[in-house]
């Protein structure tokens, strides 16, 4: 889902006055070629704040400057609360800008509830993606 462009719109070396502080992104298929699970977020130059949702329910934050690697989830550590806190409401806005939700998240699993499958996987066994032998 891109509800904007990534490209800069200045002159090599300048940031555009409106340029974003943050960006938006939303993995709706699952488990697909990548078998990720489904889940949006919301980066910005420090942190990284992602929701799982349809068969689990979970949040992670990252603190991008202090663990590169996002080995460390400090979603509910006291410390980051008021990162947190800022990170959620700037999903919130995000979303609302790209005319998403969690609620449209859940009725697109309504309307894809097994998501994708690539036909090399053993599972797969509706539409294009039936494995053939």
């Amino acid at each position: 889902m891109i509800c904007r462009g990534i490209s800069p719109s200045a002159a090599p070396g300048k940031t555009p006055e409106d340029w974003r502080k943050s960006f938006y992104y939303h993995f709706y298929e699952y488990p697909g070629w990548h078998f990720v699970k489904r889940h949006y977020g919301v980066r910005t130059e420090r942190y990284k704040l992602m929701h799982f949702y349809h068969d689990i329910d979970a949040w992670e934050l990252y603190d991008l400057k202090t663990d590169p690697a996002e080995m460390n989830n400090v979603y509910g550590n006291p410390d980051y609360a008021e990162v947190q806190e800022k990170m959620t409401q700037e999903l919130k806005r995000v979303q609302e800008k790209c005319g998403d939700s969690h609620d449209r998240a859940l009725e697109i699993v309504g309307q894809y509830p097994h998501g994708s499958l690539p036909g090399w996987y053993k599972g797969a066994k509706t539409g294009a993606n039936k494995q053939k032998r």
